[in-house]
């Protein structure tokens, strides 16, 4: 039993912390916005998310194939390469379609009935959530050669200034300012852990 539970912790662990990178800024912002503007943000938040179901389906495909063979560091920077480039290819193909489609599409799903922080502030918002569920090729491959510890520690220091930063942009009513913020810690998880990979795995930097 014991030896179970330190296997799976750092798992564990990382999606709980992965959930309050994602949703804490709601439960935050409710104390300080008014309601209008909360339920646009946190319509945006749930629909923007459900690109997750690429870039997490796609991860999981490659987990344990990677895991299988991660003493075979060729075969590892192939796979995590080939990641890169589906979900990359997914997300870019998506973005461009959105770039003029995305209000559009909004007007129609929400029925014109929104505020003009969705109008303003959606499409940052988005790029925010693509680059935060493009870091996850970065944390499963890390997880999956041996680094969950590695990686739990490194997002609960992230999440600790996020949840700080959320609570300073709550507390000003600036909640647009979340979708910069999103962005910035997004491409650090992306860069530290990608920096830790090739680290790790003696390789090129793609």
């Amino acid at each position: 039993m014991k030896n179970t539970i330190l296997k799976i912790w750092p798992f564990g662990g990382y999606l709980i912390i992965w959930s309050i990178l994602l949703y804490s800024d709601r439960f935050i912002f409710k104390f300080f916005i008014n309601t209008e503007i909360l339920s646009d943000h946190v319509t945006m938040q749930d629909l923007f998310n459900r690109l997750a179901i690429i870039s997490g389906n796609v991860t999981a495909v490659f987990y344990p194939v990677i895991s299988k063979n991660k003493g075979n560091k060729l075969f590892v920077d192939n796979y995590y390469k080939k990641q890169i480039r589906l979900i990359s290819v997914s997300f870019i193909s998506l973005l461009l379609i959105l770039l003029f489609g995305l209000k559009p599409f909004l007007s129609f799903w929400l029925k014109n009935k929104y505020s003009f922080y969705i109008d303003d502030f959606s499409f940052l918002y988005l790029i925010g959530i693509m680059l935060f569920n493009f870091s996850i090729i970065q944390v499963r491959t890390l997880q999956a050669i041996g680094y969950e510890v590695y990686v739990l520690k490194i997002l609960i220091l992230i999440s600790i200034f996020y949840f700080i930063n959320v609570f300073i942009i709550g507390y000003y009513e600036k909640p647009y300012l979340l979708s910069i913020m999103l962005i910035i810690y997004s491409l650090i998880i992306i860069f530290k852990f990608h920096l830790k990979y090739v680290k790790q795995k003696t390789i090129h930097i793609i």
